[in-house]
C-alpha cells in the first residue's frame, strides 16, 4: 500500500513477507578502513615510483616524508581513472593527491582531518578524477602512464606515521560520448534543479548503543538515480539517567563508494548537534540522486555502489568517564534506478582490481546490469527484517542544492 503525504512524499507501507524494505543490520559493520587492502611501501624517489594497479592499497606516510610516488598504467584508451586516498587521523592532519600524465598536471586535491579534541578520529580523504569524458583537459584522450604523488600537510611534524588507503578505479569509456553527454540530445540526466530541503526517512527505526569516542558504520547500496536520507534521534540526557547540562556532540557523516566523505548537498542539513539535558536531539543528512553528470559539479554523488552512514559520538575529556547513550537510526534509499550510462565494455564498467571488472566501483555491492537486482541486494546487505521504504516523489522536496 502506498500512502501519499503532503509535499509529494510517498511512503511504502510493507506488511508480511516477500516484499523488500529498508532494514538496518542488527549491529554496525566494519568501515572502509577495515577493508582488505594490499600492503605496499610508497617510493620516496620520484625517479622510481611504486607501481599500482586498480584496487585498494595500504601505505603509511611518515611526517618527514616529502611525498610518496606511484605510477599507474591505464589498461585502455580514453578511460577515466579515479584516485582516492583516505585515512583516520588526529586534528590538523591533511592529505594531498597530485596526478600527472607525462609533464601535464591532471588534477590535485587536498583534505584535512576534522577537528575532534577528544575523538573520535573520523575518516577524511580526497579524490581526483583523471580524464573526465566530455571535458577538455589534456588527460582525457590518451593512454599515457599516470604519476600519482601522495603527501601530508606541512603542519604534521609532531604527529605519528599515518596509515592510509589508496583506491584506484579505472572507468571504461562511454559507448557513445555524444549520445550521453551532448547538451541537446544527451541521454544522461542533468543535475536536477532542486529544493535544498531534507525529507526524513519513514518506517521503523533500529536502536543502537554508542559510547563516547566511538564511530559506527552502516552500509547502504545506491544505484544510478537513487537518493539517500539518514536521521538519528536520541532521548534527553535526563531521560537516559545522565546528569549533564550539555552532552557530547552526536554526528552523522556520509562516505562514498571510494571510501571518502561526501558533501551532503543540503542547505538545511543538521549533521551534528550536542545532546541536551531536557529534550531529544535529532541529527539528519542525505544526498542524491546519483548521476553520471554530477562529476562535472562540485561535491555531488557521481558513482553508484556502497555508501556508508557513519554515526559518531564525541569523546570524553581526559578526566571524565565516557558516557554511553541509546539512539534510533532511520536510513532510507529512494528513487528509481535510472540514468545508467552505457559503457563500451558493457558490464565491464569499472576496473576494481587486476583483471576484475564490475558495475560497482566500490567492489562491495556485487551488482548486475539487471535493475531489479539492485533493491534486493541493497536490503539484503542491511539486514533481514522488513520495514518501510522511503520514496521521494518527483514533486516533493529533493536532496540536492543548486
Amino acid at each position: 500500500m502506498i500512502t501519499r503525504l503532503g509535499g509529494g512524499l510517498a511512503v511504502l507501507l510493507v506488511a508480511g513477507t516477500g516484499v523488500a524494505g529498508v532494514a538496518l543490520a542488527d549491529d554496525p559493520q566494519p568501515g572502509p578502513m577495515a577493508a582488505a587492502a594490499q600492503e605496499i611501501a610508497g617510493s620516496t624517489d620520484h625517479r622510481d615510483p611504486t607501481v599500482l594497479t586498480a584496487g585498494l592499497w595500504s601505505d603509511r606516510l611518515d611526517p618527514s616524508d616529502a611525498g610518496h610516488y606511484f605510477g599507474y598504467s591505464r589498461v585502455a584508451e580514453n578511460t577515466t581513472v579515479h584516485v582516492a586516498v583516505f585515512a583516520t587521523g588526529a586534528p590538523n592532519d591533511s592529505i594531498t593527491i597530485e596526478t600527472f600524465a607525462g609533464d601535464v598536471s591532471c588534477g590535485s586535491a587536498t583534505a584535512s582531518s576534522p577537528y575532534a579534541s577528544n575523538g573520535p578520529e573520523k575518516v577524511f580523504g580526497a579524490t581526483v578524477l583523471v580524464g573526465k569524458q566530455g571535458s577538455s583537459d589534456d588527460c582525457a584522450n590518451q593512454r599515457e602512464d599516470l604519476r600519482i604523488v601522495v603527501s601530508r600537510g606541512s603542519s604534521t611534524g609532531d604527529l605519528e606515521p599515518l596509515p592510509i588507503r589508496i583506491k584506484v578505479v579505472e572507468e571504461q569509456r562511454l559507448a557513445d560520448q555524444q549520445e550521453h553527454l551532448d547538451p541537446e540530445r544527451g541521454s544522461l540526466p542533468e543535475p536536477a534543479d532542486v529544493d535544498p530541503s531534507f525529507v526524513a526517512p519513514e518506517g521503523a527505526a533500529s536502536t543502537h548503543t554508542i559510547r563516547q569516542g566511538e564511530l559506527q558504520y552502516f552500509p547502504l547500496d545506491l544505484g544510478w538515480g537513487e537518493s539517500l536520507a539518514a536521521e538519528a534521534v536520541t532521548a534527553s540526557l535526563a531521560e537516559q539517567g545522565i546528569e549533564e547540562v550539555v552532552g557530547p556532540e552526536l554526528s552523522l557523516e556520509l562516505l562514498g563508494p571510494l571510501g571518502v566523505p561526501i558533501d551532503d548537498g543540503l542547505a538545511d542539513a543538521n549533521p551534528a548537534d550536542s545532546l541536551a539535558d531536557d529534550e531529544e536531539t535529532t541529527v539528519f543528512t542525505g544526498l542524491g540522486p546519483v548521476a553520471y553528470r554530477n562529476r562535472f559539479s562540485s561535491d555531488l554523488p557521481y558513482l553508484p555502489g556502497r555508501y556508508w552512514v557513519v554515526v559518531g559520538l564525541a569523546g570524553a575529556a581526559p578526566d571524565d568517564e565516557p558516557m554511553q547513550i541509546d539512539y534510533d537510526l532511520r536510513v532510507g534509499a529512494s528513487g528509481d534506478v535510472a540514468g545508467a550510462p552505457r559503457y563500451r565494455g558493457g558490464e565491464r564498467a569499472f576496473l576494481i582490481g587486476p583483471d576484475r571488472w564490475s558495475l560497482d566501483p566500490s567492489g562491495a555491492a556485487n551488482l548486475s546490469a539487471d535493475d531489479d537486482a539492485w533493491p534486493a541486494r541493497r536490503w539484503g546487505a542491511l539486514g533481514l527484517a522488513v520495514f518501510g521504504v522511503l520514496c521521494l516523489g518527483l514533486g516533493g522536496r529533493r536532496l540536492l542544492r543548486r
